[in-house]
């Protein structure tokens, strides 16, 4: 199988997905990386909403694109990063808390639904991870040995 020329939707959030998919179509791409948090991918609609994937799935079609993987960076930040105001301004509302423990335990439980969306939609993967910021002091590591994982899984 030839290498598929796919881009991530996310720089692109502004425009509703009808409209990106068009342009991304005439660019001449063959598939998107769906940005979630966005009108390209709705990770709670995939999961909760009858037709929705079929209607995802037809409107990448209608322009002759594919998706092989779906990706939910900024909520991975709430996970893999130090939680601070940076972090807190990129992540839905719905997640935040002023327990900032608290933060990461709702980052990571919206990752696993990420991954079972990935899998239900048919995508091939869900991807969050993410260097961490240049001089951040990280607390990822810590958080990955004392739980064990901080990848989203499908179970």
């Amino acid at each position: 199988m030839a290498r598929k020329v796919t881009i991530f939707t996310g720089q692109f959030g502004d425009l509703k997905s009808d409209e990106l998919f068009q342009k991304m179509s005439e660019c001449g791409f063959d598939g998107l990386e769906l940005a979630c948090g966005t009108d390209h991918f709705d990770v709670r609609k995939c999961l909760n909403e009858e037709g929705y994937c079929e209607a995802k799935k037809a409107q990448l079609e209608k322009y002759g694109l594919g998706c092989w993987a779906i990706s939910n960076h900024c909520v991975g930040q709430g996970v893999l990063d130090e939680t601070d105001e940076r972090t807190l301004a990129v992540i839905p509302e719905y997640l935040r808390s002023a327990d900032l423990s608290k933060v990461w335990e709702n980052c990571a439980e919206e990752m696993k639904l990420t991954a079972r969306a990935a899998a239900k939609f048919a995508s091939r993967s869900s991807t969050a991870s993410r260097a961490p910021r240049f001089g951040s002091t990280s607390t990822a590591g810590r958080r990955f040995r004392k739980n064990g994982s901080t990848t989203a899984t499908n179970s």
